[in-house]
This record gives C-alpha cells, structure tokens and sequence, in this order.
C-alpha cells in the first residue's frame, strides 16, 4: 500500500498543475502534492497524517463533514455538490481565500479488505475573482465614456437595442433612452436604408472586424429624415454575439456639402460661360477686322496699285511702296483676326482649324508638330470646339519648349464616352543637365480650360526625357453653350 501511494504521488506530482489531496475515511491527509503545498503554505511533512479540517475554516468545518459523510454513504464515484463548487480554503497562515474542489472517490484493495480514499483536485479563484471585478470595474467605466460620448451609440444583439446613451435619446428625439433597449433597430431606419444595414451587420457578424463607414438615413420621431454616418464594431460576450454602433448626426453636413459642390458646378458653368461669351466677342471682334477693316486695306491696296501706273515714275515708286505697305497691314490684320478667334474654325470645323494652328506653330516654334485624330467619325459638340482648341495652343509652347527631340505629337480622339487629348513630346534618352522639367505651374491655361469644361489636366514625364499634358473631357459635355442672347437654356 505505501509502495502504491508512493508511486501515485510521485506520477501526480510531476504532471499535474492544480493543487490535489488524498485522504482516508477519516479524512486524514495521505497525499499532498507540490502544487497543494505551495496553495496551503505547507510542508507535505506539515499536512500527512493531519486532518484535512485544517485547510478548511471552523464555521464550514461541520457542513464539509456531512457532506462527505453522505458521499461516502452513496457509494457514488463523484460528489456532485461538492465538484467545481466554490468553497472557501484556509492557508497555514490563516488567510482565507475562494477555490473550487472537485472530489471523487478511489478504491484501493489492502490487505484484508477494500480502502476507500477520497481525492480532491483544488483551484484557486481568488486571482479569477479579482480580475472579474476588475473587469466588471472596466465595463463599468466604458459605459460611463460611451454615456458621456458627443455622438450616439447603441448596442445591439439579435438587431434589438440592448443599450443606448444620452446622445442616442437626443438624435431619435425620443423621451428617455430607455425606450429605445429592447426596440428592434430597424423601427428607427428610414426604409431606403435598412437593408445596407443589414447587409453590413451579417458581414460584420461573419468577419469579426470593423467596417467601413456607412451613409445612411434614419427616421425621427416627428417624421424628420436625417442622414448619418454609421460605424460597426462586434463585441464579443461569451457565445454571445453583439454590435456597437457609433452614429453621427451628418445632416448638415452632407447639406453644406451638397450646396459647396453646386456652387463649385453653378462656378464652374459661370467660367465656361465666360470663356464661350469672350469667345464671342473675339469673333465679332475679328469678323469686323476681316470683313470690314480688311476690305477696306484691300481695296486701299487696289486704288494705290491703280494710281502707280497713271502718274510720273517717282509718284509710281513711292505709291508701290505703300502698296507694300497696306499688304502688309492686310496680312498683320488677318493674323491678328485669326489669334483673336480662328475663323476657320467657324468655316471648316475643329479638325481643319487644329490643322492650320499646328502649321502655323511649326514656323513659330521651330519645331516638327504632328497631328492625329478620329474627330471625322466622332464629331465633337460644338461648343467645346474651341476649348480644346485653346487648349492645344496653350499646351504648344511649353511643351515644345521643354522637348528633348524636334518632335511634338498632338493627338484627340473619342473613347469609352471621352475626349482625351495629348499633346507630347517623345524623349530621346538624353536628359539634358540643368533642364527643368515640365510642371502643371507651365500648363496653368491647360488646367483652367479642363476644369470649365468638366475635365481633368495631367502632366507626363518619361524617365526618357519625353514629357507631354493628357487632357480627359466628357463626349457630352455638361456644360450648354450660350445662345445668341448670352444666356445658358
């Protein structure tokens, strides 16, 4: 028999981590493993052969001993009200502290007949008790920030409200936040928004994380519709799944910010106008120097011609060089009537117009433009024809100017319902030291013209040295033009 309990104390002292006990039918101690003597603050050579009424304090003494007199009585294998009930320890030194016993029987044959034991496997709760009040401390105090939080939030399981602070009463306008818990979350959603939000809980629920922001609508209890943004976070109570929901009050918000956007569109359809009614008045303006200024140089020219072969040699000389004269004036007329607004693009369209500006930018800048487009089987609306004209003769110079070749590309077509113009200039390899690169600062003109016509500018640079400017514009331009009268339909 010692040889037995021997071995069994020796197994169980190595493995086992809680506390464990062996006693007799009389309750004396007949094994202590380590883990127990380190619980109790004892020697095993203190607790062998003493009672185990000194790890229990005198008050319970009397119901332990009947509860382990009935046990034995019942011949069971298990003490069903003692196992993992919690009771009360004494140490050695007389502290006092909670542990959960779990006992079973164990038969040992002897000599003479069968010995019953009895084993108990001891924890000790003390350090557990500790953290679930400290835990129900922290919970506590979450609660008092949630409460004192500037936005409403709610927490909810199965979609009903099982909390809800301050903030939670003043958004649903309702009397006492208590009438929310218990109300399912939908009841308060204005019907458009319900099932994103129930999309968004089930996907939450399923993925245990955050989720993005939400923009939803909920309904007061007055019937007012307000918007918010609605943040979602699963908590986790044991096999119980729950929801925190943060809601911001975003109704003036997204009111202030549709009402910034309109202005930004009423502004930027007020500059298209402003470059469409300008356009205008350059047409008039060159139409007048052509049809009117022009003929009048012209036939100016003709009667000087006229007069040079009617009067004396010298008189002819003097009159063919001012003959020389008008011609000229005639030429800087058409010139300038062309930079004040291409009458070609009146005549022949915006496909011919950007033919003559690449010719003519070619003498100017000194350098070889090429051109390609599918306008003919596209055709642009009419009235961003010269907002992407301009745009070429804005972007010209300052690419050329930053051009590494003696080449400069510009290409427009039509794709997936866009006009996207690039003008470029393919580098060579060569990035010339000191030379600055193109910045969107060179393109500032380019920049404006898009954004009036509701498109955006990039600048492009080629590790190569090839830089160039993409512009993207809607086919169906959002922006009318103006009638004859200078107002927008």
């Amino acid at each position: 028999m010692p040889d037995l309990f021997r071995s069994l104390h020796d197994a169980i002292a190595r493995a086992a981590q809680d506390a464990i006990l062996v006693v007799d039918q009389q309750e004396r101690i007949v094994m202590i493993n380590p883990a127990a003597q380190r619980m109790f603050r004892c020697t095993a050579a203190e607790a062998l052969g003493t009672g185990l009424s000194r790890f229990i304090p005198v008050r319970h003494r009397a119901a332990h001993s009947d509860h382990v007199r009935a046990f034995d009585a019942s011949g069971a294998s298990e003490l069903p009200s003692v196992k993992r009930r919690p009771v009360v320890g004494l140490r050695s030194d007389g502290e006092l502290f909670p542990l959960e016993a779990e006992v079973s029987r164990l038969e040992v044959a002897g000599a003479a007949a069968e010995v019953h034991h009895f084993i108990a496997v001891l924890r000790d709760i003390s350090e557990i008790d500790g953290l679930h009040a400290e835990v129900e401390m922290l919970q506590q105090r979450l609660l008092e920030i949630i409460e004192l939080a500037p936005v409403a939030i709610w927490i909810t399981e199965e979609e009903r409200i099982t909390y809800a602070n301050r903030c939670c009463e003043l958004l649903f306008c309702v009397d006492g936040k208590q009438s929310l818990v218990g109300r399912c979350i939908y009841d308060f959603l204005h019907e458009d928004s319900r099932e994103p939000v129930r999309q968004a809980i089930r996907t939450a629920l399923d993925s245990n994380t955050l989720r993005p922001l939400l923009r939803e609508r909920i309904r007061q209890r007055d019937g007012e519709v307000r918007t918010i943004d609605i943040a979602l976070a699963p908590l986790a109570f044991g096999s119980r799944s729950a929801l925190q929901m943060v809601l911001t009050d975003v109704t003036d918000d997204a009111r202030a910010a549709r009402d910034l956007l309109g202005a930004h569109v009423h502004l930027r359809r007020l500059a298209t106008r402003a470059v469409v009614l300008r356009e205008k008045e350059r047409l008039r303006v060159a139409h007048a120097l052509h049809e009117e200024l022009g003929q009048q140089l012209v036939a100016i020219q003709m009667e000087l011609g006229a007069l040079s072969r009617t009067l004396p040699p010298d008189c002819a000389q003097r009159l063919s060089a001012a003959g020389v004269i008008a011609a000229q004036a005639v030429s800087s007329m058409r010139r300038i009537a062309s930079e004040l607004h291409p009458m070609i693009l009146e005549q022949l369209g915006l496909h011919a117009a950007l033919e003559a500006l690449v010719e003519d930018s070619q003498q100017v800048l000194g350098i070889g433009i090429g051109l390609t487009t599918d306008l003919a089987d596209d055709p642009v609306a009419s009235h961003t024809d010269i907002g992407i004209y301009r745009m070429v003769q804005e972007a010209l110079p300052p690419v050329a100017h930053h051009a590494r070749t003696w080449k400069v590309q510009v290409d427009l077509r039509t794709e997936a319902g866009e006009i996207r113009l690039a003008v470029r200039a393919a580098g060579d390899g060569d990035i010339a030291a000191g030379q600055p690169a193109l910045q969107a600062h060179d393109l500032h003109g380019v920049q404006e013209l898009a954004e009036m016509f509701g498109g955006r500018m990039t600048v492009d640079v080629d590790p190569d040295g090839g830089v160039g400017v993409s512009v993207t514009l809607p086919a169906d331009s959002a922006h009318p033009p103006v009638d004859a009268g200078g107002a927008l339909p």
